[in-house]
């Protein structure tokens, strides 16, 4: 019984072992895998040490490789990128740079770890066929143009931490439901403009976010719900104003 016991605890120590490495024994945390549309190698804009914090080792077909875990997609880090569809980040990850997505045409899934606290200027600026994205909750502001231009985005939660929501971060992106923390307490010039006609706007602070000329410009239809002990508050808030016809009491 003793021996089949220490044997049991054996194998579970070396599943773990390797569950916490690929398949080719490394640090999950010092590769980026990723495939694009013509199967070829994706090569970084840069590949110094900053671009990461962590130096490339080498690439295949569908990894970069690093000597050590990576802390940081740095700026352009994989500007125009027209071929990569998929890329997913290491948890080790805290920061996205700026433009570091940018014109990334085919890119429809990019996974964000939950270590990321910062996310770039035009980080993810169009990129037209990215079809979802999750912003961690550690995420504190959501900079010019982040997303701009992601024009198959249907839906965005801002998470509660977000406190700013940067100029035209969601610009063009045609979305059909938004989700506003309750964190927010600052939103940019044309933040959600021609984010969707007939978009519904879930935003959930009970003091009205401080707006920017245009933050819904062409947003035409738009719904806004906002707690009902806050539906005047809104309506005559600066900005908020513009919409108070469209603006509803809501049971978050």
């Amino acid at each position: 019984m003793k021996k089949n016991l220490l044997s049991l605890l054996a194998f579970i120590c070396l599943f773990t072992v390797a569950c916490s490495k690929d398949n080719g024994g490394l640090d999950r945390n010092s590769v980026i895998y990723y495939s694009s549309s013509d199967g070829k190698i994706i090569e970084p804009y840069l590949t110094d040490y900053a671009i990461f914090g962590a130096r490339i080792k080498s690439i295949t077909d569908s990894a970069i490789i690093f000597d050590a875990p990576v802390t940081s997609i740095g700026g352009r880090a994989f500007y125009n990128c027209t071929t990569l569809v998929r890329v997913s980040i290491p948890a080790s990850v805290t920061s996205i740079g700026e433009y570091a997505f940018c014109r990334c045409q085919s890119l429809v899934k990019a996974t964000i770890p939950e270590n990321v606290t910062w996310i770039g200027e035009y980080a993810f600026y169009r990129c037209r066929e990215l079809e979802s994205v999750v912003i961690p909750d550690g995420v504190t502001s959501i900079r010019e143009c982040a997303f701009a231009g992601c024009a198959s985005l249907k839906s965005i939660t801002i998470p509660d931490g977000v406190t700013s929501i940067g100029k035209a971060a969601f610009d063009s992106t045609y979305l059909e439901s938004i989700t506003i923390g309750n964190g927010v307490t600052s939103i940019g010039v044309y933040a959600f403009a021609n984010s969707g006609r007939y978009v519904k706007v879930y935003c959930k602070p009970t003091t009205p976010p401080t707006g920017n000329e245009g933050m819904f410009f062409h947003c035409v239809s738009a719904k806004f719900y906002v707690p009902r002990n806050s539906v005047d508050a809104y309506k005559s808030a600066e900005y908020w104003s513009d919409w108070a016809d469209n603006i509803e009491g809501y049971d978050f």
